[in-house]
């Protein structure tokens, strides 16, 4: 999936669930419980979000995501993107967080 990353904005706080995580421990954490967006991932569109304090590396399809000091980002979804994106995390402990997102088609009848 091609996606480009844009300037960090002031978000508001919704969560996106997702089935699937992998870490290397068996104190596994959520990353949607964590990591806050403000819409689902639709092909063609953005999505704003917000990491925790202390948690860096933030990385979308082994795409380097900027992240702003307040810890702020926004994303843009390839309109051709697949099914699903990967979010990969560093927590503050240094452990690595992976999660799969689901990516909603775009409605191509506009």
């Amino acid at each position: 999936m091609r996606l480009r990353t844009v300037g960090a904005c002031v978000i508001a706080a919704v969560v996106v669930a997702s089935p699937v995580l992998a870490r290397n421990d068996d104190r596994a954490v959520s990353l949607m419980a964590v990591v806050q967006l403000d819409r689902p991932f639709v092909q063609g569109g953005i999505a704003r979000g917000r990491v925790p304090r202390g948690w860096s590396g933030l990385m979308l399809d082994d795409r380097a995501v900027g992240v702003a000091g307040d810890g702020s980002f926004l994303v843009a979804i390839d309109r051709d993107a697949g099914p699903m994106a990967t979010l990969a995390l560093t927590d503050a402990a240094g452990v690595l967080h992976r999660q799969q997102i689901a990516v909603a088609p775009r409605d191509r009848r506009a």
